[in-house]
């Protein structure tokens, strides 16, 4: 239990530092091009983007509580979702929470609505996180 849990904090420091540093985005969204911005192109603080993380792990959770459930009760996975009204409507928002991109016209997640934010192709000219952007470029 420790460990997940550190290993859930070491995640999320990770995720909200470099996506609230002038890189804009972790090393992978870096390396692919892509920044998140918040929609009216200022950077995300320190507290949104640990937000954007949370909700963005949260349909783990509900997987770690089926999988659990299954075990407990030595059933499979088709019957735990169907157990109970409480698994099946938590299905169906997990199902929702995955899919809602598909109902925007921005194709945005449900995060990223909550905490209002974008991913665009952009990259800073950031060569650190840590490095200080000009106000000229903050808005780029």
């Amino acid at each position: 239990m420790i460990l997940m849990f550190s290993i859930l904090m070491i995640g999320a420091i990770y995720h909200a530092y470099l996506n609230s540093s002038s890189w804009r985005a972790t090393i992978g969204k870096r390396t692919m091009g892509f920044t998140i911005i918040k929609k009216n192109t200022l950077p995300l603080s320190f507290s949104r983007a640990l937000l954007h993380y949370f909700l963005s792990i949260l349909p783990f959770f509900y997987i770690f509580y089926l999988f659990s459930y299954q075990l407990k009760y030595n059933i499979d996975l088709f019957q735990a979702i169907t157990a109970n009204e409480f698994n099946i409507l938590f299905g169906i928002i997990f199902t929702l929470w995955l899919q809602i991109h598909t109902f925007t016209r921005s194709k945005t997640t449900a995060y990223d609505l909550i905490c209002n934010t974008i991913c665009v192709y952009n990259v800073t000219n950031a060569k650190m996180p840590w490095q200080k952007i000009k106000k000229s470029q903050q808005h780029a």
